[in-house]
C-alpha cells in the first residue's frame, strides 16, 4: 500500500526564491571609479585650455600676436587679441623664458612683459603700428 502525498497548507509554502546576482568583483568596481575620475580629469584640462584660449592669457602669446596692457607697472593685465583691435598697442616681437635681460638685445623693443608661476613667461613687446 502506498501513503498518500503529506498535505501542504499553501499559506506556508514557500515560493522558489529568484537566484541572488553576483556582486561585482573589487578589481573591476575600481577600475570602474579611475575611469570616471580620468574622465573627469580630462574634461577639466580641456575646459582650462579652451579658457586660457578664449581670455587670452599671455602664456599662449606667440611672436606676431598683438596684446592689450592695462592695469599698471606693478600689476599689468596683459591679454592676447586681434592686431586690428585698437586697444592692441603692442605687439610680440619675441616670447621666451626668463627674466627680461633677453628683449633688450631685440630690435624695436619698447617694453616687456614677465610672468611666473605655472608657466613662465617673457614678451618682448614692440609698438603695434
Amino acid at each position: 500500500m502506498t501513503t498518500p502525498p503529506a498535505y501542504q497548507d499553501p499559506a506556508y509554502s514557500v515560493p522558489p526564491q529568484a537566484p541572488v546576482p553576483e556582486p561585482p568583483k573589487k578589481g573591476a568596481r575600481a577600475l570602474k571609479k579611475l575611469l570616471i575620475r580620468l574622465g573627469i580629469g580630462l574634461i577639466a584640462l580641456v575646459i582650462w585650455m579652451i579658457y586660457d584660449e578664449v581670455t587670452g592669457d599671455p602664456s599662449t602669446a606667440n611672436a606676431g600676436d598683438c596684446v592689450q596692457v592695462s592695469g599698471t607697472d606693478d600689476n599689468p593685465d596683459v591679454h592676447v587679441i586681434d592686431c586690428k583691435d585698437p586697444k592692441a598697442a603692442y605687439k610680440v616681437l619675441r616670447e621666451d623664458t626668463g627674466n627680461g635681460d633677453q628683449c633688450k638685445s631685440v630690435p624695436g623693443v619698447v617694453a616687456w612683459y614677465t610672468e611666473t608661476g605655472r608657466a613662465d613667461v617673457v614678451l618682448c613687446l614692440g609698438k603695434n603700428q
